[in-house]
């Protein structure tokens, strides 16, 4: 059912929501913009034990949907800290929507929540939308 609501809300036609009705040509297509912020991983279901869990490095995890704008509007944030604190920190997405599996195990409720993960465990989190500094002072306390 949940999937269900996801699909009826993807498509925005002048700032409207349709629900599934025939899409008109000039309609955008939220999904659009799913890639990760450059600078930033992409996790998945399948690689989150190896890339987050046993990581030698903090890793800050962004649990996020692409048709979520709160969610894309963190991308630019998140790049620029992946930059500033290259090598010393992880900084990446889980699409909630692509990976069922990992997103209950951390009672995922809210998007975007960020999640800080060091030697395996959430040391800090990090619910709703956030700026760079609010970021900034999530991970640097575990650098």
């Amino acid at each position: 059912m949940r999937r269900a609501r996801v699909t009826l809300a993807a498509m925005a036609v002048g700032g409207i929501l349709t629900a599934g009705l025939a899409t008109p040509a000039h309609a955008t297509p939220l999904r659009a913009e799913s890639a990760p912020a450059a600078g930033t991983v992409q996790f998945t279901d399948a690689s989150f034990t190896s890339a987050v869990l046993n990581s030698s490095k903090p890793v800050l995890v962004n649990f996020c949907a692409a048709w979520s704008s709160p969610c894309r509007a963190l991308d630019p944030d998140l790049e620029r800290v992946a930059a500033e604190r290259n090598g010393r920190v992880v900084v990446g997405t889980l699409d909630i929507d692509e990976n069922p599996v990992t997103p209950p195990r951390y009672r995922i409720r809210t998007i975007p929540s960020l999640l800080l993960f060091k030697n395996g465990s959430v040391v800090a989190t990090r619910i709703g939308p956030v700026t760079k500094d609010d970021i900034l002072r999530l991970i640097d306390p575990y650098l």
